[in-house]
């Protein structure tokens, strides 16, 4: 057989050279090149800009959180822009902290004892049934009213009432008193106690109550209710006219002594005798709207004492007209 020839090994195809590949912008190194060690810089932070907040805004800001929080601050918490940088000291936790001066200072349940004549117990009657109820919506403010309401009650009966009630209660944080018309003089020169007696008579004897109150509850602030007109005092042959001034003057005295004292004191500038409507038919007792804007100075006034304690009168004199049930 004849010899095969020698065949020469085969020579490798070359291929033609792919070009380098890039893969997020990293170039692929050539295969035939000496390699060389790779140095990866670290990435350099971006360069961001702050834009601080002005002092006029942080204070809106400020002043947004504080009224969400339902703390009615009259002044704004003062806040300087916080400048950022390695040299920027901490804000001290002190500068932070709202002012306790203006609001109520007390943060536990506080309960309100609402003590009076007929007036108030018709009222507590209104209240419940409605869609506010009886503590007149002032959950909100950690708060509960506990209504004391007796047909006929008299300045006399305050004292004793009050301590009644001590002995199956705690002191409360607030004691409103709405009595004494049943008091009001119809005539002169009769007996101290007596239905009929003089108006200075009712006013000393108001003062020895509020003196005697203030031993008995040293840390509860009492709040007058004043003294609402009538369309007609008592019987027939009364000057009816001298009724009403003896009514503004003992109301005028109860309130400037309540207040030199630490009190406080409740207007109610709608129901006037002009407003006949506001009254019943037996012309001493209130009708359905008469009620209906009796509790709504008394939530009010109520609402302004716990926020502030600085508020002394609600609603202030010229102050007239609706306001709104919420803050």
């Amino acid at each position: 057989m004849p010899k095969r020839k020698n065949r020469e090994p085969a020579q490798p195809t070359t291929r033609s050279k792919r070009q380098p590949r890039h893969h997020h912008g990293v170039v692929a190194a050539n295969p035939q090149a000496q390699s060389a060690p790779i140095s990866i810089d670290p990435v350099a932070p971006a360069q961001t800009t702050t834009s601080l907040l002005s002092s006029e805004q942080l204070q809106q800001v400020s002043q947004a959180v504080a009224d969400i929080l339902g703390q009615n601050r009259t002044q704004p918490m003062p806040i300087e822009p916080i400048q950022s940088g390695m040299g920027t000291q901490p804000m001290p936790i002190e500068s932070l902290q709202p002012s306790m001066a203006g609001p109520d200072q007390c943060t536990g349940p506080r309960t309100i004892w609402i003590l009076g004549s007929s007036i108030v117990k018709h009222a507590f009657c209104y209240a419940r049934k409605s869609q506010y109820g009886a503590n007149l919506e002032l959950d909100r403010h950690n708060a509960t009213i506990f209504w004391q309401g007796k047909g006929g009650m008299r300045v006399e009966e305050i004292c004793s009432k009050v301590r009644t009630l001590l002995k199956v209660q705690n002191a409360p944080h607030m004691l409103v008193i709405h009595c004494g018309g049943n008091n009001i003089p119809a005539s002169k020169g009769a007996k101290i106690g007596d239905r009929h007696a003089k108006s200075a008579d009712l006013r000393d004897k108001l003062k020895t109550v509020i003196e005697k109150l203030i031993q008995l509850l040293p840390s509860t602030i009492i709040i007058w209710s004043q003294i609402l007109p009538r369309l007609h005092w008592g019987g027939g042959g009364i000057n009816q006219p001298a009724m009403e001034r003896t009514r503004m003057r003992v109301n005028s005295y109860v309130a400037t002594l309540l207040i030199g004292l630490g009190g406080k004191y409740i207007r109610y500038p709608e129901l006037h005798k002009a407003n006949t409507g506001m009254f019943c038919k037996d012309k001493v007792h209130l009708s359905g709207m008469g009620n209906d804007m009796f509790l709504y100075r008394l939530q009010q006034a109520l609402q302004a004492f716990l926020n502030d304690s600085s508020v002394k009168v609600s609603p202030r004199v010229g102050q007239n007209g609706p306001w709104l049930r919420y803050d």
